[in-house]
């Protein structure tokens, strides 16, 4: 809703003013009284959707929030129905308007995290609970390197990233917000250092590590983002040591992306409801270089016999094999693209085991397509970075599936699958270049089964199926022919 918020608010004033009117021709004698009453309830709806935005984020509205937002709200009608001069009622709305909703801001951040601080207090006496062995609620446990902290972004990027833009909703935030009613997601941390996100724990150096043994044998469920940094590393090995792989989420986060035209991405903010007084985007800050992260971190888990999966653009959460080290369960993250990224996010955790399942089980397909919540060239493109994140992780029959199903969508002009699977031979022969055989043939099993389907085959033009039938004599991969 953040980023809707003035479209909310013009909206309700919009309605109120065309009920006027019409109240105002039938019933002249109650125009004063009825506009009054409009302008009221028009100020007690900015008030709720404030409540509802700050409950979503687990916040309470404080006063002085409360007192900047009803300043929002009364500048805005009293200039369209005030009784002063038209010059004053617009000097005010263009002077007066941006430092007060700047305020407006400022307060709202404040109550987030004041309730961010309120769950770290908590999350820190439900781990000195768990290690005096004193009674504890049910959490789970978020493992991470400290680096990662605002730098997992979620929605897409700008098309134009020379400038700044704004810092959008991060992983941890959206995984708080998932088990915030269910179970409170914990993580060793600074109290403070996200304005909202993850509890932390509050813990010396010295402690940390037998608080990290401590919390991960009770949790509910571990989430771990892998990446190359030492601390994490070690947590890694102690998880594998200590026969606690099988409820471990792991998450391989989703590269940042632009996306092509007509494609239309979510686009809801973390940090204000105005567009005044945001935080910043700055690449050297707020981005991490993910492949190389992910290439050292795949290294060392070989060390430990556990076989990572590839990087995908789309991201995916995953579980793995305690027994064999390999990866045991996995769907795509692409949480830029969801409409439903919260509860595609806990009903993902419920598919891959570690909460109880539901009754009613639902097809992954199915899930993601209504998680998406769009159609059309937008719902093509989704799916094609699934399909994609699949042929890399090697699983060529559902890219497969997913790539049928974006042509599906994208019809009667599916172009960004048509682009895609006619980019297949290139993207191929580039791997052999690089000498990653491993990739190019997984990407071959791929196309194999692309060029044995007769929906996405008719997408290739004569020198693409040409190309794929020379490729697959050279490589580990059987024509479909």
């Amino acid at each position: 809703m953040g980023k809707r918020f003035d479209q909310w608010v013009v909206a309700i004033l919009i309605a109120s003013l065309i009920a006027l009117v019409i109240t105002s021709y039938f019933v002249p004698s109650a125009r004063q009284t009825l506009t009054w009453a409009l302008g009221l309830v028009y100020v007690a709806s900015v008030i709720v959707i404030l409540l509802i935005v700050e409950r979503r984020r687990g916040a309470r509205p404080g006063a002085l929030s409360i007192l900047t937002f009803l300043a929002v709200a009364v500048v805005y009608p009293w200039s369209l129905l005030g009784g002063a001069r038209w010059w004053v009622k617009a000097l005010v709305l263009s002077v007066a308007i941006h430092p007060i909703r700047f305020m407006a801001n400022a307060t709202f951040r404040a109550d987030v995290l004041r309730a961010q601080k309120r769950r770290d207090a908590r999350a820190t006496r439900l781990a000195q609970a768990v290690r005096a062995g004193e009674p504890f609620e049910s959490f789970a446990l978020y493992l991470r390197p400290f680096i990662t902290t605002d730098r997992l972004m979620v929605p897409v990027l700008p098309s134009d990233v020379s400038g700044e833009v704004h810092v959008y909703l991060d992983v941890e935030t959206l995984l708080a917000r998932s088990f915030r009613g269910e179970v409170p997601v914990i993580a060793l941390g600074k109290s403070g250092d996200t304005v909202e996100g993850v509890a932390r724990v509050t813990v010396s150096d010295r402690d940390w590590q037998e608080t990290v043994e401590a919390l991960a044998r009770h949790a509910e469920f571990i989430v771990m983002v892998p990446l190359s940094r030492p601390g994490t590393m070690w947590e890694l090995e102690w998880l594998k040591h200590s026969d606690l792989l099988n409820k471990v989420l792991f998450i391989m986060p989703e590269t940042p992306h632009t996306v092509p035209d007509g494609v239309d991405a979510p686009q809801e903010s973390d940090d204000r409801i105005f567009e005044e007084g945001v935080r910043q985007f700055e690449a050297s800050i707020h981005m991490l270089n993910l492949q190389n992260e992910w290439v050292e971190a795949t290294r060392v888990a070989e060390t430990l016999d556990l076989q990572f999966p590839p990087l995908a653009a789309v991201g995916a959460l995953y579980t793995m094999n305690p027994t064999t080290g390999a990866v045991k369960d996995m769907v795509p993250l692409a949480l830029s693209m969801l409409t439903d990224s919260i509860g595609y996010l806990h009903r993902s955790v419920m598919r891959l085991g570690l909460l109880p399942r539901s009754t009613t089980a639902v097809d992954f397909l199915q899930d993601f397509v209504e998680a998406v919540g769009r159609e059309g060239r937008t719902l093509e493109y989704t799916l094609m970075r699934a399909a994609d994140g699949y042929a890399a992780w090697g699983n060529a029959v559902t890219a497969t599936r997913l790539a049928r199903r974006a042509v599906e969508a994208g019809q009667p002009h599916p172009d960004i699958a048509t682009e895609y699977i006619n980019a297949l031979p290139a993207r191929i022969e580039g791997l052999v270049e690089k000498r990653d055989m491993s990739a190019a043939n997984r990407y071959a099993d791929f196309a194999s089964e692309a060029r044995a389907d007769s929906v996405l085959s008719a997408l290739a033009t004569n020198e693409t199926l040409r190309s794929l039938d020379g490729l697959f004599e050279h490589l580990e991969v059987s024509s479909p022919n």
